[in-house]
């Protein structure tokens, strides 16, 4: 979801990840979407063009990585949601 896309583009954005790996990107940016959260991801074409992963993320070059952000009114919406633990299902058989 682009800047475009938010409902209310006068509320300011606000980073809610840095990452080099590109898996945590990938789930952050899932788990917004399916909580219709509006986000915008820079620099996921860097993250294919140098694969760092998770060992990255000791590196302080933004070049390298990818911003995740969120409408500052969602922002803390946002950062429970990637904060909470999974929760096993029981299995109902």
């Amino acid at each position: 979801m682009s800047f475009e896309d938010c409902e209310s583009p006068s509320v300011p954005w606000k980073v809610l990840i840095q990452t080099t790996d590109d898996f945590h990107l990938q789930l952050v940016c899932s788990l917004l979407g399916v909580a219709q959260i509006p986000h915008t991801a820079q620099g996921q074409s860097a993250l294919r063009l140098y694969p760092l992963g998770a060992a990255g993320t000791k590196t302080t070059n933004r070049m390298l990585g990818a911003t995740v952000k969120v409408p500052e009114d969602r922002l803390e919406e946002a950062r429970a949601l990637i904060s909470e633990p999974a929760v096993d299902i029981e299995d109902p058989s």
